[in-house]
């Protein structure tokens, strides 16, 4: 059970008050924006079409990194959509838990609070990930390029290759999830916040639990509606379900980063408590 702490903490803040759909209401469009000009793996169609289509080098690339000529040339858009997307739901919560005040009046002054934070730690995720998902991509097509008159052998070790792909992404995930509140909350440079993250003692599998689990249960959802026989029910499921998984990481993420960091650093939650500390007598 403890390895499902901070999913438990993180489910239960979206659940209090409704506070997971008010603030989905800040993360759809920035949801829309992302699934349309975002560089997403598309790794189910991939692997299924796998032992029939002919792959060559660039149909692994673009299959596993997504990163088409278009979704590679607005990369620095998405990251500056996504930063900015975390900056401000993340800056809603932080108040909230500092004082116990959950509203939405102040969106230039929390933006600019926070959105260099956010900005560093979304380029440093965006372009690492899409580095190690280069590198599964270079082994996948060695794999094709030795094995290929034993392509179940090449699908076997490129399913490991993409698991261990994904496995490393959310290693980085949790190692580096607090940044931008060490940044934020301390004042700290980037790279004195970093050395400071890495440092703090905390508990990284129950971290990778909570990025995981819900990208596995979306991810079994999106399979699911993408294995219909209709071309069009299929096309338009898929794409409905990575907008909700986008619109739910976009509030489950930045919630997360501060559910961690206010337990790690020991510091008392007044959103657990009944009213804020400005109403208090």
């Amino acid at each position: 059970m403890r390895s499902m702490k901070y999913l438990i903490y993180s489910f239960s803040y979206m659940k209090n008050k409704n506070k997971f759909w008010k603030l989905a209401l800040f993360t759809s469009l920035p949801a829309v924006l992302i699934g349309a000009i975002g560089p997403l793996p598309r790794l189910f169609p991939f692997l299924v079409n796998f032992l029939t289509e002919d792959y060559g080098f660039l149909d692994v690339f673009f299959g596993v990194t997504g990163l088409k000529p278009v979704n590679a040339a607005l990369l620095p858009v998405t990251i500056g959509i996504g930063a900015l997307s975390f900056s401000y739901v993340a800056a809603v919560i932080e108040r909230d838990m500092h004082v116990g005040d959950f509203n939405f009046l102040y969106w230039r002054r929390d933006v600019n609070n926070n959105f260099f934070a956010y900005l560093v730690l979304v380029f440093f995720l965006v372009v690492g990930g899409e580095l190690i998902l280069i590198l599964a991509a270079a082994l996948i097509s060695l794999w094709l390029a030795v094995f290929g008159g034993a392509k179940v052998i090449a699908l076997v070790l490129t399913v490991v290759t993409l698991i261990g792909a994904l496995v490393v992404i959310t290693i980085i995930m949790s190692l580096l999830l607090m940044w931008p509140a060490v940044m934020v909350h301390t004042g700290m440079k980037p790279k004195s916040a970093l050395v400071h993250t890495l440092r703090l003692k905390k508990a990284k599998g129950s971290i990778a639990v909570a990025l995981v689990f819900p990208f596995l249960i979306f991810e079994a959802v999106h399979i699911g509606a993408m294995t219909f026989d209709n071309f069009v029910v299929n096309i338009g499921a898929g794409i409905i379900t990575t907008m909700i998984y986008f619109v739910f990481f976009g509030v489950h993420f930045p919630v997360l980063v501060n559910t961690v960091y206010y337990d790690v650093a020991g510091l008392e939650r007044e959103d657990l408590n009944r009213m804020s500390i400005w109403k208090r007598k």
